[in-house]
């Protein structure tokens, strides 16, 4: 048994998922969140290098925009499943406290993030069409 503290709680548990969720949780970030961050300011940061100044469009960007709008889309999902798993995890213990958290936010932030972030890939997508149709008419 592994004494998890997150914060508010402390509980014991073998369970290695409540030990990647729950430990170390300081206010919104926790270890998923975390590694999400980091995941995308990386593709932001490799994404920024790579472009060109004199050919800004080209299919390797469209790609990279492609799969950070993907992250966000699997992340937003990703975190639905971890708040309906928290919560029917902390639904064992017989605590008041406990009663307050299904009341967890249902903005889907990252799901909006994700989709508006596709579609400015899909519209980089047409303006890396237009260059090439443009670059074989010259």
């Amino acid at each position: 048994m592994y004494s998890v503290n997150s914060g508010t709680y402390v509980f014991n548990s073998d369970n290695i998922i409540d030990r990647i969720l729950y430990q170390h949780v300081k206010g919104y970030h926790d270890f998923p969140s975390s590694l999400f961050t980091f995941t995308i300011c990386v593709l932001l940061l490799s994404t920024v290098s790579k472009l060109n100044l004199a050919n800004p469009f080209t299919i390797g960007i469209t790609k990279r925009i492609t799969l950070i709008g993907c992250l966000y889309l699997v992340y937003g999902i990703l975190k639905i499943g971890i708040a309906l798993y928290s919560w029917q995890r902390l639904n064992h213990f017989a605590n008041d406290v406990v009663t307050s958290f299904p009341s967890f936010r249902y903005d889907l932030a990252d799901i909006k993030i994700g989709i508006f972030v596709l579609i400015l890939a899909f519209i980089y997508k047409v303006g890396t069409m237009i260059q090439e149709e443009q670059r074989l008419t010259i």
